[in-house]
Order: C-alpha cells, then sequence, then structure tokens
C-alpha cells in the first residue's frame, strides 16, 4: 500500500499494518514520504514510484531489499520537479514510464538501469493513467487533453477530445481507462463514464448524472473501473 508515508505492508487476516523503510539518515534508504505507485516486473523486483520532491524511483528486490534509488540528473544536478513521480506504467520492452510534476515523462529501462526523460511536446502536461492494451498500443489519460494514443508500429501520436455531453465541462481530463474488446471505458473528470470504440476512433456514449432518473450514474467524477465478471463492471466515482 503507498501512503504519504512511506510503503505499508498488510496482513488482511492479522489485520496488521507494518510501515515498510529504512532509517531516513542511511545513504541505501526506501523514503517514508509519498508512494504513488508500484509496477513489478518478470523478474520479481518490484519499483516505487515518489510524489516528492526528488522522490525519484525506488527498486526493491523480490524480498522487498532496497536495490538502488534511480534520480534524473540534468546538466550534472538532480532537479527536483522532475524526479516527483505522478505513476508508473510499464511496458512490454520493460521500460517503465513515470509522468512527473515537470510534465514531462521519465523512462527507466528495467534492463540496463538506464533512466532518461522524454520531452514531447504533444503529450506535454499531467498524465493520470497510461496502460497498454492487447495490440501493444498505449493509451493515455491526459489531465486536460483527454484521451491519447500511440500506435506501437508507427509510434503516430493520435489525441481524441470530442467527449459526448461536452457541456458538462471544457477541459476534457480523463483518469482512468478500461479496456473491454474493441471499446474503451474511460473515466472523466466532470464528463462523466465515456465509451470510446477503438475502430471507428471515437466516443459513442457517455453515461452521466439524470435527477429524474433513480438508476443513473450517481457522479460525473469517475475515479476507478474494473470487472466484476464477464458482463458486470464496478465504477468507482466521486
Amino acid at each position: 500500500i503507498g501512503t504519504n508515508l512511506g510503503i505499508n505492508i498488510c496482513n488482511p487476516g492479522k489485520q496488521k499494518f507494518f510501515t515498510y523503510g529504512l532509517h531516513k539518515n542511511s545513504k541505501d534508504s526506501i523514503p517514508e514520504i509519498t508512494a504513488s505507485d508500484f509496477v513489478q516486473t518478470k523478474d520479481g523486483n518490484v519499483y516505487v514510484g515518489y510524489y516528492f520532491v526528488n522522490g525519484g524511483i525506488v527498486c526493491l528486490d523480490s524480498n522487498l531489499n532496497f536495490k538502488h534509488h534511480y534520480l534524473f540528473k540534468e546538466n550534472g544536478s538532480l532537479n527536483t520537479i522532475i524526479n516527483q513521480v505522478w505513476n508508473l506504467f510499464l511496458d512490454d520492452k520493460g521500460i517503465i514510464w513515470a509522468p512527473n510534476q515537470r510534465n514531462t515523462i521519465l523512462q527507466l529501462n528495467t534492463a540496463t538501469g538506464q533512466l532518461d526523460q522524454l520531452k514531447d511536446t504533444v503529450l506535454r502536461g499531467p498524465l493520470n493513467v497510461i496502460k497498454q492494451d492487447s495490440a501493444k498500443d498505449i493509451w493515455i489519460g491526459h489531465w486536460n487533453k483527454g484521451l491519447f494514443k500511440i500506435d506501437h508500429q508507427t509510434k503516430k501520436i493520435s489525441c481524441y477530445r470530442s467527449f459526448i455531453h461536452p457541456e458538462l465541462s471544457s477541459i476534457q481530463k480523463v483518469y482512468c481507462l478500461f479496456f473491454d474488446n474493441e471499446k474503451i471505458w474511460v473515466g472523466t473528470i466532470q464528463n462523466g463514464l465515456q465509451v470510446f470504440d477503438k475502430k471507428q476512433e471515437i466516443f459513442k456514449e457517455a453515461f452521466v448524472t439524470d435527477e429524474r432518473n433513480t438508476e443513473a450514474i450517481s457522479s460525473n467524477t469517475i475515479l476507478d473501473i474494473i470487472a466484476y465478471n464477464t458482463d458486470t463492471l464496478i465504477i468507482a466515482t466521486e
């Protein structure tokens, strides 16, 4: 569990929480600061992103022992904003993408340990979610530019922001994504639950609040989406 005071490990049976980390004054330490996201690679290593000044990315082994603290250096010095990480995404090539407070993306090669910065002006800005579909295309939920797709073959970047019911909000904020065959359930901030058709590349439907319908969705701000079974979704709202 990522908290604003580092990592917690929970044993649900014993209902006990253990705050994980070494002493703050240790050179090889796991910071007791805001842990924003986790990914685990095939070799068992766990990577933790930290949304804090120079939090960066920490690599732990499969037993959660500290291995390395990755911080990006620019012109020989650390930049506090670049290393303040929003979330983590692991692509199929073993590259970790880490959107940051500077509105760029850090990219960590887990095979070589090389840390670089992706400065794409199209994607510039806060990124809420990055996911890869079964076709290996990468989809990105942007804080104010809608839905992005990066084609896995051409690397072409496409932007989709023509929401259904655009009158609800002038800013296209995508917060979460759920892949469902040829459509994507798109959770937005203030524009409800949007349904995107991947083949036609358009938003085709939207679920928004309706005071006249007691069975309508309860909020236009969608925070998470998971599958309960083959035909039912669970939607977390504000």
